[in-house]
């Protein structure tokens, strides 16, 4: 709302309204992109794949592979939702970029005055919510791809199996090889003469 107290010379102007609904949606955006944030570095901590010292690693065969692949498939859609909006909010902060100077145009002209004295106050204001917008879509990006890598890790077949259950994997295939072994062994020895 920081635009507000810069705009006194826009009160009546009828861009004014859409530029501070743009506003707070755009904050908005921000918020749920910063709770995807959250989600993620609790997974990253869940399974144990970060780098950083002073947060916690969780061993990624005690968790709960179902929920985290809700947890990471439902994060992956709200950021898909996130950069469409905020893609449509970049539009309308452009167009009406383009418009306002029509606006102005437009207006009696004992308004035009007062109007053209806060132009600039709101072109400044839209092009630094074009900014934080762009921002806020690098932000949703890089989230798109931090989901992404974890949902791979998450589908990995190793991770499926359980420790006690790989180890009875492995052992069951030491098994079948060396009964293979034995058993070509015993078709040799007749040939042999052993």
């Amino acid at each position: 709302m920081g635009f507000l107290a810069r705009a006194k010379d826009l009160a009546d102007h009828p861009m004014m309204l859409p530029v501070i609904v743009g506003e707070l949606v755009s904050t908005l955006f921000a918020r749920k992109i910063d709770s995807s944030d959250r989600r993620l570095n609790g997974i990253e901590e869940t399974t144990g794949m970060h780098t950083f010292d002073w947060r916690p690693k969780g061993n990624p065969f005690a968790m709960d592979m179902l929920q985290t692949t809700r947890s990471l498939n439902s994060c992956s859609a709200t950021l898909g939702v996130l950069e469409m909006r905020i893609n449509g909010l970049i539009q309308m902060f452009e167009s009406i970029l383009r418009y306002n100077d029509y606006i102005c145009e437009a207006v009696p002209p004992d308004r035009k005055e007062s109007l053209r004295q806060g132009q600039h106050v709101l072109k400044d204001s839209i092009d630094n919510m074009i900014n934080l917008c762009k921002s806020l879509l690098l932000r949703v990006v890089y989230n798109q791809k931090r989901a992404t890598t974890q949902l791979a890790v998450v589908s990995s077949p190793s991770l499926k199996l359980d420790p006690p259950g790989l180890l009875y994997y492995q052992y069951r295939s030491i098994t079948s090889c060396s009964r293979k072994i034995t058993l070509r062994i015993s078709r040799l020895q007749p040939i042999l003469g052993a």
